[in-house]
């Protein structure tokens, strides 16, 4: 992996990509956090703007094993051994995937009070680790 720039943070991962990153988890001040980015109705298009919400070492470890899985989703779909119905996960981690998707989403809701908002600037770290992914992510939040 490449070297982070001065002042940003690594993101682990991404959940939602729509014309760029849209929620995932990403270091706040070195600490797991669940980010949203915010959708402006007035630009209709997102902002720079995200919520934050923090997250244990405990969903992050599940995050990034929910990653891996669909990452190996991501590569069979891309050499057609799968196809779109079986999207995010392959047939034998789909039961994984589910449990640690609702482990996830059940800490996100709990921390729903404590939720931030912060500016966000994401960049690439490198170049794609595999064809048809996105590149490993950087980002730098500043307060608004």
């Amino acid at each position: 992996m490449a070297k982070l720039e001065q002042g940003f943070e690594i993101v682990h991962a991404v959940h939602d990509y729509w014309d760029g990153p849209r929620s995932g988890v990403a270091e706040y001040r070195g600490r797991p956090h669940w980010f949203e980015n915010i959708f402006d109705e007035r630009q209709d298009d997102y902002s720079d703007l995200f919520w934050l919400k923090p997250l244990s070492d405990e969903i992050l470890r599940q995050e990034q094993q929910r990653s891996a899985i669909f990452l190996r989703w991501q590569q069979a779909f891309h050499r057609r051994e799968v196809d779109v119905s079986t999207h995010p996960a392959l047939p034998q981690d789909k039961e994984t995937y589910d449990r640690l998707a609702n482990a996830i989403q059940q800490e996100i809701a709990a921390n729903s009070s404590l939720r931030f908002k912060v500016k966000g600037q994401l960049k690439p770290l490198g170049p794609p680790a595999a064809p048809g992914t996105i590149s490993d992510l950087q980002v730098k939040w500043d307060p608004e």
